[in-house]
């Protein structure tokens, strides 16, 4: 019986659709990529369909192979389309240009960089930026339209963490509708200078927000470790921390631990308001390392989110306490409601360390369309970025400037007390963000 090519069509129409979260089309009809904006194509896909199964010229075994082909591809499109396969289209011999013709779709760009010579990471006109140096390396290799390069909007463009002015990162998410391609990450690295790498491209779902669906953040602060010598004298570059100094280092860096009201660890926060509480996972040292002579250690600590300053300041308390300026009661009086004067450790050696997706990639790493965000076929890569530009600058630059240990002379000045705010604090409280 002949059926109805207009009922075909409803059933065709009721078959397909398009997941709004995951921005995955998923549908039986068989479909050739295309550009932006071909819908032209996919109305001729459909009609073509419905004409072949319903012209009466064609003969029984052809209608039926031509029915099991249909079908055959049909059955790999009853899951949802795979977000990775899309990466494997071929850009040879195409332009720019052209590439950036290509569909665009939401991914996170895995990123390392260093800070030094740069006003931070976020986009700010009058000054040199990350974003600036990655939007414009987007650009020319075609993964994005460059009119587009100044349009974040329109972009979704969105970074995990905004870092400060020279601070550096070691693995920094962003997230942005592009070409997502990974062939196109060895010619964004062209464009790019050698102190800033893109190492990966992950393809996520249409809402993924790198900020809002950050679970948490690790830092790294790079010093030299004479900062936690228990003598104020003790600067010289032949000192070597020895284990019982780093356990009680340890030992204070846990105490701030856990949920806790950090409004004298910033500046011009309310001890009222909700958002100065913080909840730190993780706080502790690492094991100590020479380079150059000099001995540096590194301290990690992890949390939900971070507030200005909130890092320096825990470990400049950590520093005054191991260095014999104030007591360890001092982190607990600084939970309380009056403003307390806690010195700021130099921002040389703060490094954003990585960015933490949990909780989205529990709900979508495993789900057989889209991959983790994750770093663990770059680690090596990383790793040595790391160590050959990030950690080398900031030794290089502490070794030249000696800026740690010009600022253990300021401990002095401080009060670590209730009812005073340092000069250099009135200071902050003047400065916009």
């Amino acid at each position: 019986m002949r059926k109805n090519p207009n009922t075909m069509m409803a059933q065709t129409e009721k078959e397909g659709f398009k997941d709004k979260e995951t921005d995955v089309e998923i549908e039986t009809i068989v479909k050739k990529p295309r550009l932006d904006n071909d819908e032209t194509n996919l109305a001729e896909e459909e009609s073509n369909k419905i004409d072949v199964m319903e012209k009466p010229n064609i003969s029984t075994p052809e209608r039926e192979s031509i029915k099991g082909n249909s079908e055959a591809i049909d059955t790999g499109k009853t899951k949802m389309e795979s977000a990775s396969s899309i990466h494997d289209i071929s850009l040879d011999g195409k332009s720019p240009e052209e590439i950036s013709m290509i569909r665009k779709k939401k991914v996170a760009l895995l990123l390392s960089y260093c800070g030094a010579g740069y006003f931070g990471m976020q986009k700010n006109p009058g000054v040199d930026t990350i974003e600036d140096e990655l939007l414009t390396a987007l650009s020319r290799s075609g993964a994005i339209k460059p009119e587009l390069k100044n349009d974040l909007g329109k972009l979704s463009f969105q970074r995990c963490a905004r870092t400060d002015k020279g601070v550096s990162a070691t693995r920094q998410v962003v997230s942005l509708k592009m070409v997502p391609v990974k062939e196109l990450i060895q010619s964004i690295n062209k464009y790019l200078p050698q102190s800033i790498r893109v190492f990966g491209m992950i393809r996520v779902t249409k809402g993924f927000d790198s900020k809002n669906h950050c679970g948490a953040r690790t830092y790294e602060y790079l010093t030299p470790s004479f900062a936690f010598a228990p003598t104020e004298m003790l600067t010289i570059q032949s000192f070597r921390l020895k284990a019982p100094q780093i356990e009680e280092v340890n030992s204070i860096l846990k105490l701030m631990c856990g949920t806790h009201n950090f409004h004298n660890y910033t500046s011009g926060k309310n001890p009222n308001e909700a958002s100065a509480r913080r909840y730190i996972i993780h706080f502790s040292v690492g094991k100590p390392f020479v380079k150059n002579g000099h001995e540096f250690i590194a301290i990690s600590v992890k949390g939900q989110s971070f507030m200005l300053h909130q890092i320096r300041k825990m470990i400049g308390l950590c520093i005054a306490i191991c260095r014999g300026f104030c007591g360890r009661e001092v982190i607990e009086k600084s939970w309380g409601k009056e403003k307390m004067d806690i010195p700021k450790a130099p921002g040389l050696g703060l490094i954003l360390d990585e960015v933490h997706f949990d909780r989205y990639n529990e709900r979508y790493g495993a789900d057989g369309i889209h991959e983790e965000i994750s770093w663990k076929n770059i680690e090596e890569k990383v790793d040595a970025f790391k160590e050959n530009f990030i950690w080398d600058t900031i030794i290089e630059s502490e070794i030249t400037h000696n800026s740690m240990s010009k600022w253990l002379r300021t401990l002095k000045n401080h009060t670590y007390a209730e009812n005073r705010i340092h000069l250099s604090e009135a200071k902050d409280l003047q400065t916009t963000v």
